[in-house]
């Protein structure tokens, strides 16, 4: 089966309730919603994945079907947990995030992390003790002087494979004597990459940084970063501090979670998601692909307490 994207746009001071009420309010009586009502058909097809040349596929277990490979561009997967440090200095093997299950998942936009910086978007709410990995894949220029930096507390390393591979290599772990590695880049193209972030001693600090063409050590830029998106369940949920996604809170960037799920309940949005900030107005987009099991015409509706665009 193939999957269609679906975008989703919600804006406003707050959304309803089942019972008709707004989050953060006192159930009232159902009233009409004269900007946030949206109710269309659409017809879905399902065109046989044999009538063309099949691109790279995922297996969905899910729904026991192959799903075309999405990317979302501009950052890396990012899959967290609370409560536990799964890696230590001399003891980082990756097979461990086998054994935990992920708390929340979001995109790591290049951003460094430090004491009092929230990760709940990404499932860690006790930033004390928690566990968090990156996964995706990185763009690296041929025979670029390529250069990764890492700072960390505690413990943080990084793996990277060849493009089209999925033989990683060691190639730095955080270490005050040595906090830059040189990467051999013989070919352009995407590198899978996958990082690796403990912390269990309190303080909090995460800092991965690159170079190339011997300038200065910098942050990543969200062109060089991408991420499978069918390899994770859920839809992109970007939440800006504003009604009219107009940017993040001050000197925050809108935060990008997966939303893991369904967007058919009412929800109440209490507490607000990450990115809404304290303040009521506050806006939502949610990007993802639609599942279509059967080919045929489906009504679907969309309502919401200010506004939305589907």
């Amino acid at each position: 089966m193939r999957c269609g994207p679906v975008l989703l746009i919600l804006a406003g001071c707050g959304f309803r309730s089942p019972a008709g009420g707004t989050a953060g309010g006192a159930p009232d009586a159902p009233l009409p919603i004269p900007d946030g009502g949206v109710s269309e058909s659409r017809s879905f097809g399902l065109p046989e994945l044999t009538a063309g040349t099949p691109q790279e596929m995922t297996v969905d277990a899910t729904r026991v079907s192959l799903t075309p490979d999405a990317y979302t561009y501009g950052g890396l997967i990012a899959h967290g947990i609370t409560g536990t440090k799964l890696w230590a200095h001399g003891s980082t093997d990756w097979a461990a995030t086998s054994t935990v299950s992920a708390m929340g998942a979001g995109l790591w936009r290049g951003e460094s992390f430090g004491g009092g910086d929230a990760l709940d978007a990404f499932g860690v709410t006790n930033p004390a003790m928690m566990t968090l990995w990156l996964e995706g894949e990185v763009w690296l220029d041929a025979s670029s002087g390529e250069r990764f930096g890492l700072g960390a507390d505690d413990v943080a390393f990084i793996d990277l494979a060849a493009p089209g591979s999925t033989s990683y290599t060691r190639v730095l772990e955080n270490n005050i004597a040595t906090p830059t590695a040189t990467v051999q880049t013989g070919v352009a193209g995407w590198y899978p990459i996958r990082v690796g972030f403990a912390n269990g001693g309190g303080a909090l600090q995460f800092q991965f940084t690159h170079s190339e063409g011997g300038n200065p050590m910098g942050p990543w830029t969200r062109e060089r970063l991408r991420a499978r998106a069918s390899e994770v369940n859920g839809t992109l949920r970007t939440v800006f501090g504003h009604r009219l996604l107009g940017g993040g809170l001050t000197g925050q960037p809108p935060v990008m979670h997966v939303e893991s799920s369904g967007l058919l309940p009412m929800q109440m949005f209490a507490p607000l998601p990450p990115g809404a900030g304290t303040d009521s107005n506050w806006s939502a987009r949610y990007f993802g692909q639609l599942y279509v099991a059967q080919a045929g015409t489906y009504t679907l509706q969309i309502d919401s307490d200010d506004g939305n665009r589907g």
